[in-house]
């Protein structure tokens, strides 16, 4: 390294704020030279010091290519990166940033967490949480577990924000933490993510008392808990202050499906959709037109979701769930197998491959359900809906006493929905058993108990009361 003209030296220098791995037109842009220079530069160094290896060209969006390089040792690079006094290095992290946003401009999916990065190296926390954030709404839209590390990260930088703006944004991120921890519990099986959820969303209320998102993600929580009333009155004060939030609407609209009130719950989902166009289409109103028995409906539904998020398990399996119910059956297999195979370890799409295994009747299917069975029930515990499905896995099975008590465990956990346990054909074998009379019966009243409280409780201004 000492052996380096000066300009190799600044070259290099400005290579190693990249990174371990560099492009010739980024170093280009930090040094102000001319990047088939560069190229050449760098290819001297190569043959001549071998501190350097091309990797390949990379695609920029202008339809242009630059050479990418490696240092071919963490310890060259390091050097360079060492040598640099803190501000010079954070000025330069920031030029790096910039270089990439104008290389990558109109597709800068895959350099979200790299510009996230540099602007933290930076010292612009404010950009780096922006990045943090768009490159979690990407992980999420592949599998939700792989953006809580983002949130998280980005929930730490916004204690470097100044005072003016951080108490705001921690509120903010909390808040998005917190959704994302509620929603995730689902799929995940993990009800250790409800307690985390409640904690970040009960610290963004004590930072900002009148925060809707808060207050509808509290509901959320509450209603995955089984806490029916506490769910509703969260939903219903967040639309009290604001009629148009659509995020408390499709709340409601998840409530009133999970209570069997299926008619205010396609209400509830049609004012979402027209308060925010995202909430257009869901797995809310997908369930209640299965329910209705409107099973066209029910598959258009899902497959405008399938559409939305093409990689999500969850999305596939309800797609599958729509056919078997349409009486399509190797078209739901089909569906629930792919879901799957995008997401072996969630505890639903092992639940829901076991169902619809269980309904195949051969020996060998109804084999493969019970061990899916061993590792999807633990995850039961997360979601009242889920519960339920584990109950209809064992009335496939023809296991009468396990069926029952699961869907004990999903009364337990808010599911009241008595008519549609009377009408689902998953659970014809229970249909006939006095006990099963008897428990939709302890349901029913659980509902019509629920009904009355939502009539009692209801906002007159927003017509919330079922009818």
């Amino acid at each position: 390294v000492e052996r380096l003209d000066e300009a190799d030296k600044r070259l290099l220098t400005a290579a190693s704020v990249e990174g371990l791995e560099f492009t010739g037109a980024v170093v280009a842009q930090l040094t102000e030279r001319d990047e088939m220079e560069i190229e050449e530069c760098l290819r001297s160094l190569q043959s001549t010091h071998r501190l350097v290896e091309p990797i390949g060209d990379l695609e920029l969006a202008d339809g242009h290519s630059s050479q990418r390089y490696r240092f071919v040792h963490s310890l060259y690079q390091h050097a360079f990166y060492d040598a640099l006094a803190p501000k010079r290095r954070a000025a330069q992290h920031l030029l790096a940033a910039e270089a990439l946003t104008r290389l990558h401009a109109g597709h800068l999916e895959t350099m979200r967490v790299a510009l996230a990065l540099h602007c933290e190296m930076g010292r612009d926390f404010a950009r780096a949480i922006e990045h943090h954030l768009a490159a979690a709404e990407l992980a999420g839209a592949r599998n939700p577990r792989d953006a809580r590390p983002l949130l998280a990260k980005a929930l730490a930088l916004a204690e470097k924000l100044p005072a003016s703006d951080s108490v705001a944004q921690r509120a903010a991120l909390l808040v998005r933490l917190g959704r994302h921890d509620a929603e995730t519990a689902e799929f995940a099986g993990d009800v250790e993510l409800y307690a985390r959820a409640e904690a970040a969303v009960s610290e963004a209320l004590a930072l900002e008392p009148g925060a809707l998102e808060a207050r509808t993600v509290l509901g959320l929580i509450h209603l995955e808990r089984g806490e029916n009333e506490r769910a509703f009155l969260d939903f219903a004060r967040a639309l009290e202050r604001a009629p148009a939030h659509a995020a408390a609407w499709d709340g409601l609209s998840y409530l009133f499906k999970n209570t069997g009130l299926w008619a205010a719950s396609l209400a509830a989902q049609q004012r979402a959709a027209a308060a925010d166009s995202r909430f257009s289409h869901s797995i809310r109103r997908l369930s209640v037109l299965i329910y209705e028995g409107r099973l066209d409906e029910a598959r258009d539904e899902a497959t405008a979701l399938v559409q939305r998020r093409p990689k999500f398990a969850h999305y596939n399996y309800w797609r599958g769930i729509a056919a078997w119910y349409a009486g399509e059956r190797a078209e739901a297999r089909r569906w629930i197998e792919q879901a799957y195979a995008l997401d072996p370890a969630d505890p639903i799409a092992q639940g829901v491959l076991a169902f619809v295994l269980a309904a195949e009747g051969a020996e060998a299917e109804r084999a493969r359900a019970r061990e899916l069975l061993l590792t999807a029930e633990p995850g039961a515990a997360a979601d009242g809906t889920f519960t339920y499905w584990i109950a209809k896995v064992h009335a496939l099975l023809g296991d009468a006493e396990p069926a029952l008590a699961w869907i004990r465990k999903a009364a337990h956990l808010g599911y009241w929905d008595a008519p549609w346990m009377r009408k689902d054909a998953a659970l014809a074998q229970l249909h006939g058993l006095p006990e099963f009379g008897e428990l939709t019966a302890e349901v029913e009243a659980r509902q019509r108990a629920f009904r009355a409280f939502v009539v009692k409780e209801s906002p007159a201004s927003l017509g919330l009361a079922p009818t």
